[in-house]
């Protein structure tokens, strides 16, 4: 029998696109596996505006909108500080 997860599935576009030439790109955050991917499936993700961040094995909706919130919070922290350090 197979036990139902929750997933965080995180959409953000880059204004400078990531030199990254494959389609998907394993990494982890705070502890869980997570997998960037462009938007459409088959592009690569230098290629993307769009890109996706999803994380899955949540055991409860609660717990993957908590992180998500969290990732969300921290790319928005990223962004302003690698803008305020071209200054």
């Amino acid at each position: 029998m197979e036990v139902e997860t929750y997933r965080t599935r995180f959409r953000f576009r880059v204004g400078k696109k990531l030199s990254v030439k494959e389609n998907s790109y394993s990494f982890q955050v705070n502890g869980r596996d997570a997998l960037l991917q462009a938007q459409n499936d088959a592009e690569a993700i230098e290629d993307s505006e769009w890109l996706i961040i999803n994380t899955r094995g949540f055991a409860d909706d609660a717990a993957a909108r908590e992180f998500g919130d969290n990732l969300r919070k921290s790319l928005h922290l990223a962004s302003a500080v690698t803008r305020l350090a071209g200054c």
